[in-house]
């Protein structure tokens, strides 16, 4: 695995942001990497992959899943009231490898996304200033987690860092790659790094405007913006963004969902040639609509995306979590799963994992897909079915069978109905 370094002299200032700390030698895993991927593949069953790419048509790698997630976790109980640091740990046993907390001036980690590239995070650092246990008012700084490697009495030791990033502090719609209300402040919606580890791409919203921004990750302006316009069915209204650098090296996928609580949204994605000499997003860019059957069709027929769809960095499929027709009834119970769409043309090509919940719904009785691997046969989510109302991580294999993953879950706030997932990211 090739981890992307910044230059020493950045490296250095990143170190003295961060409070670094990790397990007592006597239990610290001591994995190599090239170990754990082979237990890691082992483990998912991967030989089923597509063979073709966006960027090359010769024989590719099979799908894996990544060693490592990273997820927000509260620095001292109750989880509910504390500001947050981040917990690296392994997908296969969930076991820590590392942890790290910001130094002043700030005093939490607000959220953790992906980047495509395993062991390399994008987070939000914030100061600490709760309302109601909602600390999301606080603009959050971006930093590059890089979770690197070195040798301690002979032994491979985990050592995570912080670079900071050229974006200045914003706010940022909880949580990233997730829904959020439609605001006059600029929020920032969704974030990754290019394959070559060279660029940032930002989504931010404004309104019912949206930017899609690409900067040098050592840069310290925006090297190219465009801007789009949303028309949503319902107002008030609510975002779904998600973000994936396809293997080419130069389109960004840009999972775009609008709607009433982000079920039965109109969602879409648009591929942006970041190369083009355009600066209208519209000529840099085109859009696949997802495309669903007539409502009319009979129960169980998928209708609707439940946030932003998510499109395969090899630029072969998009998958959504989402609801499905069902019988009206009076326990508000409905029919949820995957469901996976042509990129080339937004058709529908399959349903997974259909299933039904019922009841006082809330957002984590839906499934919520976390992570999604290159070519599309492996996904993680949470919500996969109705005992664990999101409390659970789950893969879902290449061959459609769910194994659960180790993974603490939902964190409950008192006196209020919903739970909340922290923050998790591969």
């Amino acid at each position: 695995m090739r981890l992307v370094r910044p230059a020493g002299e950045l490296e250095t200032a990143a170190r003295r942001l961060i409070g670094v700390h990790l397990l007592p030698r006597t239990t610290r895993p001591r994995l190599l990497l090239s170990v754990t991927a082979a237990l890691l593949a082992a483990l998912s069953g991967c030989g089923a992959g597509t063979t073709t790419t966006a960027a090359a048509s010769t024989a590719a790698a099979p799908d894996t899943i990544p060693p490592y997630y990273a997820e927000t976790i509260a620095m001292h109980p109750p989880a509910y009231d504390n500001p947050l640091g981040v917990s690296i740990r392994f997908t296969t046993n969930g076991g820590e490898a590392a942890a790290l907390s910001p130094l002043p001036p700030y005093q939490s980690i607000g959220f953790v996304a992906g980047t495509g590239k395993p062991g390399l995070w994008i987070v939000g650092a914030q100061r600490w200033h709760p309302v109601n246990y909602d600390n999301s008012a606080q603009p959050a700084k971006l930093y590059l987690l890089n979770l690197g490697s070195t040798l301690i009495d002979g032994q491979p030791v985990n050592m995570p860092y912080l670079t900071p990033l050229p974006v200045a502090p914003m706010q940022a719609s909880q949580p990233i790659d997730g829904t959020a209300a439609s605001s006059s402040v600029r929020q920032l919606a969704a974030a990754t790094v290019s394959p070559d580890g060279k660029r940032l791409a930002l989504v931010i919203t404004q309104g019912d405007t949206y930017q899609v921004s690409v900067y040098p990750v050592t840069g310290s302006a925006a090297v190219r913006t465009w801007s789009g316009q949303v028309t949503p069915k319902v107002t008030p209204f609510e975002w779904g963004f998600s973000l994936t650098w396809l293997s080419d090296d130069k389109t960004l996928a840009v999972g775009v969902a609008t709607g009433d609580a982000m079920v039965d949204s109109t969602a879409a994605v648009r591929y942006l040639n970041t190369a083009s000499s355009s600066s209208s997003l519209a000529k840099a860019s085109s859009t696949v609509t997802l495309s669903f059957p007539a409502k009319e069709a009979k129960a169980g027929t998928p209708d609707g995306c439940y946030g932003a769809p998510i499109a395969t960095s090899d630029g072969q499929r998009v998958l959504c979590s989402g609801a499905a027709t069902y019988p009206v009834n009076f326990g508000g119970a409905t029919e949820v799963g995957l469901w996976v769409f042509s990129a080339r043309t937004g058709t529908l090509t399959a349903a997974w994992n259909e299933h039904t919940i019922g009841g006082a719904l809330s957002s984590t009785d839906f499934p919520h897909i976390l992570w999604v691997s290159p070519h599309g046969t492996l996904v993680i989510a949470s919500g996969m079915s109705t005992q664990n109302q999101g409390a659970q991580l789950v893969l879902r294999t290449a061959d459609g069978t769910l194994q659960q993953l180790p993974w603490k879950g939902l964190i409950h706030r008192p006196n209020q109905a919903n739970f909340i997932e922290p923050s998790i990211a591969w």
